[in-house]
């Protein structure tokens, strides 16, 4: 089973990109921190960034493109369940490279939750999501 489960903050506005048929690819970055307290009594932070992407169908409602641009702003606490993906390339000098990301795949019971600076919960309505089977994805979430 390969499933990523992040909760942590944006480190800026989501990208989008518009696909030839259609189709809107957001990708974001956002932090992840967590830490320890050392022998010397000293709490060590450590944050790692992680990118996000997700594709929403030409199909999916409007509101569902409306939430993403409102929401997935700078700051916004967000709750991603998705899955490591690896896409490896060559760069222009012939180094093998690798892009390390989370795709949020709603047929795959990927979602996205945002709390936005405020502290309000802006749940995505499951109806407006593409290609998910309308079940609550909320148990799936640890906490």
């Amino acid at each position: 089973m390969n499933t990523l489960i992040l909760c942590g903050n944006l480190g800026g506005n989501a990208e989008q990109f518009k696909f030839a048929n259609g189709n809107m690819k957001y990708s974001f970055s956002m932090a992840t921190t967590d830490g320890y307290t050392n022998a010397e009594g000293q709490y060590i932070k450590n944050t790692e960034w992680h990118k996000v992407e997700t594709i929403v169908s030409a199909k999916a409602s409007a509101n569902l493109h409306k939430y993403y641009v409102d929401n997935l702003v700078t700051g916004s606490r967000v709750e991603v369940k998705g899955m490591k993906r690896t896409n490896k390339y060559q760069d222009k000098q012939g180094i093998d490279r690798a892009k390390h990301y989370c795709s949020v795949e709603y047929s795959n019971g990927g979602t996205i939750d945002i709390q936005n600076r405020n502290g309000n919960q802006n749940n995505q309505d499951s109806s407006d999501t593409p290609d998910t089977k309308n079940e609550d994805t909320k148990e799936d979430i640890p906490f």
